[in-house]
């Protein structure tokens, strides 16, 4: 496609092309998941849903590379820390 539009422009006709991103959701209750243009993703890491939902929840979507390496395993963390205590 971006060849046939590349040989048009050589010929000197007038191509506009309109980019999009594609839509992208990340699904955190019930089943857990990645939508990207109605199709569901599938991730081979299983944090990389986790990771997406923590950069989707943060000001400006960004992190910097100790949080990010952090964040997935924050929950889990947590878990075992408070596995077996009294109920606060």
């Amino acid at each position: 496609m971006a060849r046939s539009r590349r040989a048009l422009a050589a010929q000197g006709a007038k191509i506009q092309v309109a980019e999009r991103l594609p839509a992208v959701t990340v699904s955190e209750f019930g089943r857990h998941a990645l939508i990207v243009d109605g199709v569901e993703a599938r991730l081979r890491i299983s944090k990389s849903l986790e990771l997406l939902s923590y950069l989707s929840s943060r000001p400006g979507h960004a992190a910097d590379r100790p949080r990010i390496l952090e964040a997935p395993f924050a929950r889990d963390a947590r878990a075992v820390c408070c596995r077996g205590a009294a109920p606060g």
